[in-house]
């Protein structure tokens, strides 16, 4: 990996001389190969990346919810009977959510 400031001296050695092979051996780094890609580079324009929003993490509706409402959810699924579709709605969080709570909670408990 070269720096920024190597590929610019390589460049501008390459464009003073027209010499792809006269740049390197003067420059005693890089390759005819990497100096031809910077060369096809440098016609290109610059890729300008896609922005992403950003996450919000509210605190009504946490990404990681309180221990709270996951016993909460766990007492009325599986200790109330309540269908754990309604549960999650409720709740605001998935189903696989509710599994995957269930799952630690049993797994912690039985050690």
């Amino acid at each position: 990996m070269y720096s920024k400031e190597q590929k610019d001296i390589a460049l501008r050695l390459y464009h003073q001389t027209e010499s792809v092979t006269k740049a390197i051996r003067i420059l005693g780094y890089s390759t005819r190969r990497n100096l031809y890609k910077w060369i096809s580079e440098e016609k290109l324009p610059p890729k300008i990346r896609k922005e992403y929003p950003t996450v919000d993490n509210p605190s009504k509706h946490p990404r990681n919810p309180p221990l709270e409402i996951k016993l909460d959810a766990l007492h009325r699924c599986y200790e109330l009977g309540e269908n754990i579709k309604y549960v999650s709605e409720d709740i605001g969080y998935s189903r696989a959510s509710i599994y995957k709570w269930r799952k630690r909670y049993l797994k912690v408990s039985a050690q």
